[in-house]
Order: structure tokens, then C-alpha cells, then sequence
């Protein structure tokens, strides 16, 4: 039986009802392990209660002066100390920002999550000096902020518990206090505020915000005995107080989900860079839309205009509680759902299980091997999952191996097929998962279907993916070919392969053109080409022929003449409204032929759950060609690594006289060309539009059957 010992921050009791997100998370996941059989043991303050063995140390009364934090700190490192040497520990779990100075003398090995921003944190976190300690973050864009560091493990992004948050507020456990004050909640609506009373959470500019909207706000949460959050508290907060804007203090959980659910949004003006947000993911769960500034992690959990607003300063969020009722608590619920908390602990109960076998995984996030084990560097398992929701669990280690795959393009992001699963799959999944030392190092996204009796294995996207292929970690191809290979050839549950959109660089074409492929009955035919512009020059005029160069110019001086060139790009809030449009004017330019992708409803309701998605990874750009103030073109454009590529283009046919294709190509161009990529990929058809602006062939896809 693993025994994992978990360390919470010194000075924040760990319950359910916890304000903190570290101390919430430390709840969640030491009750997860109890349950899973795990033997639970719990470091945290006084006042906590776990459903696993707790060790308590004295809670500090009065103002956290950095005396009495050090005095608790070392009582803390004397507590570790003994708890790992008694209790035979497998693994210690921490949480707290200052757990640095109380890391274990025994060589047992730890996980810190690291809940702040890594500026918090002194440089030696990142030292990587203690052996076996290693750490993680809860989200990419706390990632992406991180120094370089060889301890650095996958993302466990938190989550919230969808049954306890949900818009029926009012089903109040009668058992949980709303609040410890539980004042009447405003019968005219309220907006809240809820968390941690202190200067970079900015509860002073939501009490403004709602001061120049006229709207009643609640601030629910606790003011921490540090000297500078009660100076906050009582020189910023308590003034602007009135009888519309009110403080409630801290609320249990049950309370929370109520207040949540009756409120009109959620305020989070955040001055800091968010690594996470449990109570923005609890304000979704409920259906509540959420209004904050676009620090940190908080753009990536709400969709602008769609589940809630980001905005710059005071008056965008004066002027978006007015537009918050308009936001539908549906999609609000939806979005929520992607942060599920038993994902965040069954990931943190896999991590227990390496960290205990193995001592370490396989890579760290950055790239850097940590040591590996004999066993570990010949243990290949291969899955198959069958699944959606094998699928979307799988997705951020999913994301993790495609950002380690050197060839992948948007085509093999879960963001692309798992929406594509859900609207255009006609069949069922049978996902290769490929594992060296318990790190994914492989995923083929296959699907069975029946095509007049015989079962047939294809390439999840097909039909709107211009490249189909396998993704294979750096370092991994060979190990991920020989597994693939043998999988094939024990052909269980499908009759035939029928791959299509293959490339040329592909893992399958080398398996179907390896000897002993005549044994699985493939046959390579050549299905396109795909033409582009390899981007050596630093600018557009040196990247064009002088005629092409001459068109764009000439382009650029009627949109002048008629009023003046626009390109307005597309947020995730008007991602709807634009694709919309680009579907009516690629239809218009289609109409005569018959054709067009975009016609099919279903097509059309993939993109727009992709599309938004995409565009929030910046891996899309949505633009409109505006030329004297009437939009003339749209373009559909993805970003990889190193190439941008032309997906779907609308033109207005009555404007077609001032060229608003030429200004979108030469729009794009430049933006890959400054981005600093090398290839702008037309993708598939031999167009002769394409050749026009000098591309040439370079890429071929192939069929294989």
C-alpha cells in the first residue's frame, strides 16, 4: 500500500471549505488518495480536517510577522522530518509557496506543485539541488513564465468538482452555512467577488467597478493576518463598503455554489498573473459568466464574449457587467467541463505511482532527461482506447506529446479532433496510446467503420484534414514505429487500413513500404500535392516576384482610394459571428460548382467548437479584409511550429474588382514572415492562384490501403 504524505502551506487550514486553491487542491487530491487505498497522511495547521491521517501543527494567532513564520517553519521541518522517518513515506506531496524551507532530509521523493506564479518562488526552486524533487504546474501559461528546469513534470491543471458546482444553487445543503455573517442576498441581483482579501486579488477595483455600474456587489472571502492584507482590508476596502456594496466574509462550500449560482458574474480583476482560478471554474460549473483582467492562466479557462469577459481596465468592466446577463448559463456550464476535478486527482495518483516506482518520469517539460531506469527505458506498453471519454482524459498529456512532436501540424491537436470525433465520426475509436516508462510517447488516432460488411481502419479527421498522420515524441520515432507495426500485424477488431491525407514524412508510409509489408496488404497511391512558399526573405516585397509585388501594391493603393484597408482579426467572443460570415462567402464563391466544405451543417458545427478553442492557443488566425469600412474577405489561417497555412478563404464577389484576396494573402505573408516562420503552406490542389504567388510543390500526401 503507497503511503503519501501531503504538505500544506503552515498558515491556511486545508478543508473543503478552504479559501486558498492550494489548500482546496491539497483536500481534494489527500481524500482522492484515501479513497484509491492509499494510506493518506496529512501535515497542515490546526483547524484542518482531512478524511486521511492528519498531523496538526498550532495555528498563528495574530499578525504573521516573518518571526513567527520562521518559527513555524522549522516546526514544520522537524514534523516532516519525523513523520518520513516513522510512517515509511513513498512520497511527500507539497503545497505551500515557502516549502522550500522545509523540503525532508530523507531521500524520499518529492512533488511540489507550484499553486503561485514562479516569480514568487526564489531561484533555487528551480535549482533542482535536493535529488528526487520535482515539480508541477497547473497551467501552460504558468508553465511558459517558468525559469528552465530539468524537475519541471507535466501540467496537472486543477478542477472542480461538477457535481458540487452546478446552476442549482438554491439546492442548498441545509447543513452549510451560506456564510458566516449570512446576510439576505440582494433581491435586485448582485454581482460577487470572491477569495483572498488582499492587494493583487484587487478586490478595490471590482468595488469601484460596481460603484460606477450602479449594481450591488458581494465580497466573500477571508483577510489572512498578514500586516499588509489587513492594512489593505482596512485602509482600501472598508471605505468604498456601503449598503450596496457589502463584505459577507468567508462562505462554506455549500454557500459558495449558492452565491455562485444567484449571482449575475463573477469579478476577478486580478493584478497578478493567475496560475490558475478554482472559483473562475466554479462560477462556470454554476452557469455564471466571469469578468476579469487577462492575467495569466484566465484566458485560458474563459472564452471572451461566450462564458464571460476579459477586459483592460475599469471602464471595459463597468461596460461588461451591463452585457454579463446577455451570456448563456449553458455555455458557461459546458466550458466548465473541461476542468473536471477527478481528472486533476487521478492525474496526481499516477504521479504518486511513477514517483514511487521509478523515482522520476521519464522527461522533464523541458526537455531535459532525468535519469531513467533500465526497466524504464524498455517498457513499452501500447493501449487502445475505445472511448470519447478515454479520449478527453488523455487530452494534456495528448497536448503535452504533440508539443514534443517535431512534425506535427493543427490537424493532430486534440482541439482539432476531438471536436471532430464529436460531430463528424461515423464509426468508433480505436486510439493507439504508446508508452515508454509510462510517458506517452506515441498516439495514432485511428477509427473503425463498416464499409459493406468489412471493417475498415482509418485516420480520425478525415475529410477536413489536409494531413493525417501518427504523432511520435522526439527521440521516439523508432519506438513508436515498431509498435505501431506490431499492432497492425495482430490486426485485431478491423479488416483493412484506408488511410488518406498521409505525408510524405509520415511513420505509416515507412511501415506500409517496410519488407514485410506485403504481409498487411498495403498499397501506396499518391493522392495530392500541396504547394507553398518556402519564407527566406525578411520582407513581403523580397518574397515576391516584382509582378506579384507590383499586384499587391496596386491592391493596396484602391482599398486607399476607396476608403481605406481594415484587417481585423477575430477574438474567441466573435468567432461565431466572423465564420459565419467566411461560410456565406465561401458558399457564394462555391455556389456555381456545386461544392463548397463549408455547405455541410455538421462541418459547420465542428468549426465552431474548434475554431474558438484554436484561436485561444494561437493556433488560428480568423481575419477580415475590410476595405472602406465594408468587409470584403475572410481568411482561415493556422499557425504551427514554423509554418503558417491557408485553410479556407470567402471573398465578396461584388468586390472582387478591388482585390480583397490578394490583400488577405498579402496579409498573411507578412504576419508569417514577421512571426518568423519558414514555409506559408496553401495546402491541398494545384489551384493555379497558388502558383501565381510563387509557391511551388512541397509536400505530397499519399493514400494507403
Amino acid at each position: 500500500m503507497l503511503t503519501v504524505l501531503n504538505v500544506a502551506y503552515p498558515f491556511a487550514p486545508v478543508t473543503p471549505d478552504a479559501v486558498g486553491g492550494a489548500e482546496q487542491i491539497a483536500s481534494a487530491v489527500e481524500k482522492a488518495a484515501a479513497r484509491a487505498g492509499y494510506r493518506s497522511l496529512v501535515l497542515a495547521c490546526e483547524g484542518s480536517k482531512t478524511e486521511g491521517q492528519l498531523f496538526e501543527v498550532p495555528r498563528v494567532h495574530g499578525a504573521l510577522i516573518p518571526e513567527r513564520q520562521a518559527e513555524i517553519q522549522a516546526r514544520y521541518r522537524a514534523a516532516i522530518d519525523r513523520i518520513v522517518a516513522e510512517e515509511r513515506v513513498d512520497v511527500v506531496h507539497m503545497h505551500g509557496v515557502d516549502f522550500h524551507t522545509y523540503l525532508p532530509r530523507e531521500p524520499a521523493p518529492v512533488l511540489a506543485t507550484l499553486h503561485l506564479p514562479p516569480e514568487w518562488y526564489p531561484p533555487e526552486v528551480f535549482a533542482g539541488r535536493r535529488p528526487h524533487t520535482y515539480l508541477n504546474c497547473v497551467s501552460r501559461s504558468q508553465r511558459r513564465r517558468c525559469p528552465p528546469c530539468s524537475t519541471l513534470l507535466d501540467d496537472v491543471p486543477n478542477g472542480v468538482d461538477l457535481l458540487r458546482f452546478h446552476p442549482d444553487g438554491d439546492e442548498q445543503d441545509a447543513r452549510s452555512p451560506r456564510s458566516l455573517h449570512a446576510p439576505p442576498l440582494p433581491s435586485d441581483g448582485y454581482a460577487l467577488m470572491l477569495g483572498r482579501i488582499c492587494p493583487e486579488k484587487g478586490t478595490h477595483v471590482a468595488l469601484d467597478a460596481a460603484h460606477r455600474a450602479g449594481a450591488s456587489l458581494l465580497v466573500a472571502g477571508d483577510v489572512f493576518p498578514f500586516p499588509e492584507h489587513v492594512r489593505y482590508f482596512e485602509d482600501e476596502i472598508r471605505p468604498r463598503l456601503d449598503g450596496q456594496r457589502q463584505f459577507i466574509g468567508p462562505v462554506a462550500m455549500d454557500g459558495k455554489r449558492e452565491l455562485l449560482a444567484g449571482a449575475s458574474c463573477l469579478l476577478v480583476p486580478s493584478m497578478v498573473p493567475e496560475t490558475s482560478s478554482l472559483v473562475t471554474m466554479e462560477a462556470l460549473a454554476c452557469g455564471t459568466p466571469v469578468i476579469a483582467f487577462p492575467n495569466g492562466a484566465l484566458p485560458e479557462i474563459i472564452a471572451h464574449g461566450q462564458t464571460g469577459f476579459l477586459v483592460r481596465n475599469l471602464p471595459e468592466m463597468v461596460d461588461a457587467m451591463g452585457r454579463a446577463p446577455s451570456l448563456q448559463p449553458a455555455d458557461c456550464r459546458r466550458a466548465a467541463e473541461r476542468f473536471a476535478l477527478a481528472t486533476t486527482c487521478s492525474r496526481y495518483l499516477a504521479l504518486y505511482r511513477r514517483l514511487a516506482r521509478d523515482g522520476a518520469p521519464v522527461r522533464s517539460r523541458h526537455g531535459t532527461r532525468a535519469p531513467r531506469t533500465s526497466r524504464q527505458r524498455h517498457s513499452v506498453r501500447t493501449t487502445v482506447l475505445a472511448e470519447m471519454a478515454e479520449l478527453h482524459a488523455l487530452k494534456a498529456e495528448w497536448e503535452d506529446l504533440w508539443a514534443r512532436a517535431p512534425d506535427a501540424t493543427v490537424f493532430q491537436r486534440p482541439e482539432w479532433l476531438l471536436p471532430w470525433c464529436k460531430h463528424l465520426l461515423q464509426g468508433e475509436p480505436r486510439v493507439l496510446a504508446i508508452r515508454q516508462g509510462g510517458r506517452l510517447v506515441g498516439l495514432a488516432p485511428f477509427f473503425v467503420w463498416n464499409e459493406g460488411g468489412a471493417r475498415v481502419l482509418s485516420l480520425m479527421g478525415a475529410g477536413i484534414s489536409d494531413y493525417a498522420d501518427v504523432l511520435a515524441a522526439s527521440g521516439e520515432r523508432d519506438t513508436v514505429a515498431r509498435a505501431l507495426a506490431a499492432w497492425l500485424d495482430d490486426a485485431q477488431g478491423w479488416d483493412r487500413c484506408a488511410w488518406s491525407e498521409v505525408p510524405s514524412g509520415s511513420l505509416l508510409l515507412e511501415i506500409a513500404r517496410a519488407p514485410n509489408a506485403p504481409e498487411r496488404r498495403l498499397r501506396i497511391d499518391e493522392q495530392d500535392v500541396c504547394p507553398g512558399i518556402r519564407l527566406q526573405a525578411k520582407s513581403l516585397r523580397d518574397t515576391l516576384s516584382s509582378r506579384k509585388w507590383a499586384s499587391v501594391r496596386n491592391a493596396r493603393n484602391r482599398a486607399a482610394r476607396e476608403g481605406g484597408l481594415d484587417i481585423i482579426d477575430a477574438t474567441p467572443g466573435t468567432f461565431d459571428t466572423w465564420f459565419q460570415r467566411l461560410a456565406e462567402l465561401h458558399g457564394e464563391r462555391w455556389r456555381e460548382h456545386g461544392g463548397g466544405m463549408l455547405r455541410d451543417p455538421r462541418i459547420r458545427a465542428f468549426h465552431r467548437e474548434a475554431g474558438p478553442e484554436l484561436l485561444r492557443r494561437g493556433a488560428l488566425v480568423l481575419s477580415g479584409v475590410h476595405i472602406g469600412g465594408a468587409l470584403s474577405g475572410v481568411l482561415y489561417t493556422f499557425h504551427d511550429r514554423t509554418a503558417s497555412r491557408c485553410y479556407a478563404t470567402g471573398f465578396d464577389p461584388a468586390r472582387a474588382h478591388l482585390g480583397p484576396g490578394t490583400l488577405a494573402f498579402a496579409h498573411a505573408l507578412e504576419r508569417a514572415i514577421e512571426g518568423g516562420h519558414t514555409l506559408f503552406d496553401f495546402l491541398r490542389g494545384n489551384e493555379p492562384y497558388k502558383y501565381g504567388w510563387g509557391a511551388e510543390d512541397i509536400a505530397r500526401i499519399h493514400r494507403i490501403g
